[in-house]
């Protein structure tokens, strides 16, 4: 599964708890596996997200686990960008080179964060605020073969649950809950933002938009 910065706490304790029941040193799992999955679920811990993972470009992917069944989370990319300046820049946070580079500063708004995202080019950005359609296509073509969008995980989750339990035998259990903190925060950012400012996300992830939210009246 690849998260792109969305979603993250809920999906990443879902995926906590199977690696609790699944840990990589038990013996015979794979036994209980059909052919082609593993038996243990490799994630991030909560407080770093890297732990334990084994990164892979989608390049490696397609080429490395052919026959591996790939599902990746997205979110609505102007909320998405609102959850990464909470994350990266809200209260003051210390900015790395790269994004001083860029012109991110210290306690700057969302809004002056957000149209600064808009002028920098997607190639160029990273994956915090790139596009989601950017990191999950290889030449043209989706990697994933499912997608958990996270304003319809409800409805998501289940169907991700029985597609894998029915590829492998194995059932992820249900979606843990989400930070409902977080998530007013991000909705009272979002609401604050200047009309043109959304417009010109909107354009800035139109690819996200079209490829993910295409039948959501609310994009």
């Amino acid at each position: 599964g690849r998260c792109p910065n969305a979603a993250n706490t809920g999906i990443r304790r879902s995926l906590l708890s199977l690696t609790q029941r699944f840990p990589q040193d038990t013996s015979g799992t794979a036994d209980l596996l059909a052919p082609g999955c593993t038996g243990s679920y490799v994630t991030g811990t909560l407080a770093n997200w890297a732990d334990g993972l084994e990164l892979l470009s989608a390049r490696q992917l397609t080429r490395l686990y052919t026959d591996t069944f790939v599902f990746a989370a997205v979110r609505d990319p102007v909320s998405r960008l609102a959850a990464c300046y909470l994350r990266d820049l809200d209260g003051g946070r210390s900015i790395p080179a790269s994004g001083v580079y860029y012109g991110f500063r210290p306690n700057m708004s969302f809004t002056a964060f957000a149209a600064r995202v808009c002028d920098i080019p997607d190639e160029k950005s990273s994956n915090g605020y790139r596009s989601q359609a950017s990191i999950l296509t290889r030449k043209g073509r989706l990697v994933p073969d499912f997608i958990v969008r996270h304003e319809h995980a409800e409805h998501d989750w289940p169907i991700l649950r029985a597609t894998i339990e029915r590829h492998c035998r194995v059932d992820i259990g249900p979606l843990n809950t989400r930070d409902e903190e977080e998530e007013t925060q991000i909705k009272d950012l979002v609401t604050q933002l200047d009309p043109a400012i959304v417009y010109a996300l909107k354009q800035r992830y139109r690819k996200d938009l079209e490829l993910f939210y295409s039948n959501d009246s609310a994009s």
